[in-house]
């Protein structure tokens, strides 16, 4: 999928963008540049509303996929716990381009332009057109629950996947992705009660990407890609990850009530499907019974992995069962919690759902080993993931689920994912992604999978900037009545790919300094001091490093 527009309409505005702001992402009939790897950098100084363009998005997926599912939890048919009418983004224009097996003007499997607007306090709507310069309409929808035999054809022309990751916990962000958590663990239980055959695969789509899913998401990019598709994470001067040796899953029993106060346990089903394959492809497995905890242990050769193979067609398929066990360990949030979240408008929802540790929760890791190379001349240790660095962690966070989404349409929100990198990481970044995904390409083109994904970054790294086209670098500003508005690079006239950081730091983020202020304080102080002009240059050359400040300083006293 490739994003066209996104206007805010709603009087109030969003968050700090206010109503009638506008961000223009790509252009319809832009066709070769949809083909090409092309993120989208959203940069600008702090509060200029960057993270909220991220968290509009994720809220409007969130609630049109609400409006369209069909298995859903009856509570949620009250309309003060999810009302179609009623969104954070409570009025909005959206408008992408993705890929449906609809059928249209004689042609299939053609991508179509679609249109979801709101209006202030009514159900949104949702409109397919011909993805032309002058777009003709070819069905329209409105979305209020009521086009239950439409649900397939709608889901299919929503991304696939949309991912958030923050790697300052961007507690915003995660909203709709924490209440996503919670529907998905609520349909578990309906499955369960139901006796259902298909429970793995969620009806709501978002997902967030923190600590604990880095662990799932980098065994099933170990177990399931292949030494080409890997060589970013392999590669000593990234993470130097060769491969996982060995890991335990540990999974406790748990029980739940229905509504009528008949007790089930989180198992059935799990026992039923899925613990025989984790049976068959681990190295052994038993059952405590004092803990009543299912152990299952993983000595990971290429006979583990065909097994994981055998039973999972893809990555992503192996990464769901995973999410759903995590989805598990928000078994202690009550049912009146989960509808007062689910309900909530707000901006936190720290405090309302609490974390299990190890000794209470469903599901977690143990003894997670990776063999990790150690030096430039190849030797390599057995260490446990968690002994990572958090830059290490961030780089298999964006690397290895961009990997596991290569085959899916999906949006991708990715919220400064690069604070803990190293100037050589950054300077690295969006080329390693492309990377990355041109080596995963086996049955596509890589314009196929370009054209399957949107990746948004925002970031204050010029790094980064210096890598992106101008038309794909979205400065956020301020205008005189304070208020955030969306203009790319190109449409402000500045050139920025390829362009020295230095000069992307004084057109983007209106600062020339080339070195800390208290430094720059410091040259001055000892300008000031006084003394003649040999014995001031002396001090200077002593006591600082060179830098255009104290260049400057000294070819002022000549």
């Amino acid at each position: 999928m490739k994003l066209l527009r996104l206007t805010i309409e709603n009087t109030s505005g969003f968050r700090s963008l206010r109503k009638g702001f506008c961000v223009q992402f790509h252009r319809n009939g832009k066709w070769d540049e949809l083909t090409q790897f092309s993120p989208f950098c959203l940069v600008g100084l702090n509060g200029c509303g960057k993270s909220n363009v991220l968290e509009a998005l994720a809220h409007i997926f969130y609630h049109v996929e609400l409006c369209i599912s069909v298995h859903l939890p009856d509570y949620l048919l009250d309309g003060n716990v999810f009302n179609p009418a009623k969104c954070p983004v409570d009025a909005f224009t959206l408008e992408y381009l993705v890929k449906t097996d609809l059928e249209y003007g004689g042609r299939c499997n053609e991508y179509v332009l679609i249109r979801i607007s709101k209006k202030e306090g009514e159900i949104p709507e949702l409109t397919l057109l011909e993805p032309y310069h002058s777009p003709k309409r070819i069905m329209k929808y409105t979305l209020d629950g009521q086009n239950v035999g439409m649900a397939s054809l709608l889901k299919g022309v929503l991304p696939k996947y949309v991912i958030g990751y923050s790697s300052g916990e961007n507690e915003t962000l995660s909203i709709p992705f924490i209440k996503s958590r919670l529907l998905h663990l609520e349909e578990f239980k309906q499955a369960t009660i139901g006796n259902y055959q298909d429970y793995i695969n969620p009806e709501n789509n978002l997902i967030y990407v923190d600590a604990n899913m880095s662990q799932a998401i980098l065994l099933c990019c170990l177990l399931f890609e292949n030494q080409n598709a890997l060589k970013s994470l392999a590669k000593y001067d990234n993470t130097g990850i060769l491969s996982v040796k060995k890991f335990r899953m540990s999974l406790k029993c748990r029980d739940f009530n229905d509504s009528k106060g008949n007790e089930y346990s989180y198992f059935v089903l799990l026992e039923r499907d899925l613990f025989p394959i984790l049976q068959a492809c681990s190295t052994m497995s038993w059952y405590d019974d004092v803990r009543k905890t299912y152990y299952f242990d993983f000595f990971v050769n290429e006979a583990t992995k065909e097994a994981f193979r055998h039973y999972y067609d893809s990555g992503m398929k192996c990464f769901q069962m995973f999410r759903l066990l995590y989805e598990l360990n928000n078994y202690m949030v009550s049912k009146n919690k989960v509808k007062e979240v689910i309900a909530s408008t707000g901006i936190y929802t720290d405090g309302k759902i609490g974390n299990p540790g190890s000794d209470d929760d469903v599901f977690h890791f143990l003894d997670f080993f990776i063999e990790k190379q150690v030096d430039q001349e190849g030797h390599s240790e057995e260490m446990l993931l968690r002994q990572l660095s958090d830059g290490e962690h961030q780089f298999i966070h964006t690397m290895a689920i961009c990997l596991l989404l290569k085959n899916d349409d999906s949006l991708l929100l990715l919220d400064e994912p690069e604070t803990h990198f190293n100037p050589s990481w950054r300077s690295r970044f969006v080329s390693t992604l492309d990377e990355t995904l041109q080596a995963a390409c086996e049955d596509e083109t890589v314009s196929d999978t370009n054209m399957k994904k949107e990746i948004l970054i925002t970031s204050h790294s010029p790094f980064i900037i210096s890598d992106c086209k101008a038309e794909n670098v979205i400065i956020l500003d301020k205008n005189e009545l304070d208020e955030p508005y969306a203009e790319s690079a190109a449409e402000k006239g500045i050139a920025t790919y390829g362009t020295s950081i230095s000069l992307l730091m004084a057109k983007i983020f209106h600062s020339t300094a080339t070195i800390g202020k208290h430094a720059e304080l410091g040259i001055q102080a000892a300008v000031k001091k006084g003394g003649t002009k040999d014995e001031i240059i002396d001090n200077l050359n002593a006591e600082f490093g060179d830098s255009v400040e104290k260049l400057i300083a000294i070819n002022s006293l000549k």
